[in-house]
Order: C-alpha cells, then sequence, then structure tokens
C-alpha cells in the first residue's frame, strides 16, 4: 500500500497510530503512536543508505550508514507494541560510513523495528530475530 503525502503537509508533524482492535466486539486492546513514519521514499542523507546486517539476526546485528557531516545521530529498538527496548545515542557521530552493532541476543524471537534518527530525517526498518 502506498500513500502520497500532500505536499502542504509538514511531514515532521504527522504521527502514525496503530490499534489492535479485537473484531468480534470492536474493543481496542492496544494502541501506540509513533512520532514518525514508518516509510518515506524522499529521504535524503545518511537515512537514505541505511541498512541492517544480518538479518535475521541471532546475538548481533550491524547497522550500516553513512554520514556527509558530523551530526548528532540517535538509533533505537521497538518492539511490535510500540515499546523502546534499546537506545544508542551518539552525541556527534563524525562525517563517514559508520558501523553499529545491536546487541539483540537477549531478545525474544520476533519482528522488531530498528529507527535511525539523523538530522531531522527518520529511517525505520524491520528487524528478525530468530531463536
Amino acid at each position: 500500500m502506498s500513500t502520497t503525502i500532500d505536499p502542504a503537509w509538514q511531514p515532521a508533524k504527522l504521527n502514525v497510530t496503530m490499534l489492535l482492535i479485537r473484531h468480534s466486539d470492536s474493543t481496542i486492546l492496544n494502541s501506540v503512536a509513533l512520532p514518525f513514519y514508518l516509510n518515506v521514499e524522499e529521504l535524503a542523507g545518511a537515512t537514505e543508505n541505511a541498512a541492517l546486517y544480518p538479518n535475521p539476526a541471532t546475538d548481533e546485528t550491524n547497522l550500516y550508514f553513512n554520514l556527509g557531516q558530523s551530526e548528532p545521530v540517535n538509533i533505537s529498538l521497538m518492539n511490535m507494541a510500540g515499546n523502546k527496548i534499546y537506545e544508542h545515542v551518539l552525541p556527534q557521530c563524525p562525517e563517514g560510513r559508520h558501523k553499529v552493532a545491536l546487541p539483540v541476543a537477549s531478545f525474544p524471537a520476533g519482528i522488531y523495528i530498528v529507527n535511525l534518527s539523523v538530522a531531522g530525517m527518520h529511517k525505520s526498518i524491520k528487524l528478525l530475530v530468530n531463536r
């Protein structure tokens, strides 16, 4: 599914809200609001070429990204319930290619979202953890 965002909107102020609803009686079982977009095609800079390897992972995965200039970097992992379970902040990451190891050995098997934030740009990558 693809949606085009109206150019008049301010993407930095958009949120994604997810609801888990029981179909039989329409009860809302859980909800989460995410202050970033899950998929944006027109990303620039560091987030454009970010990648995880290995993926699927068992003990550790590496996040690769490139910076054109020195920038603060925030990396977080979220479970599918929307809970932040890991965060790594680099207050001033130098220009160049980077590899950041993300420990996943203690995480249960499942799907997680790795979020990379650099200079107001965000990229979310699906990570599969196997046991």
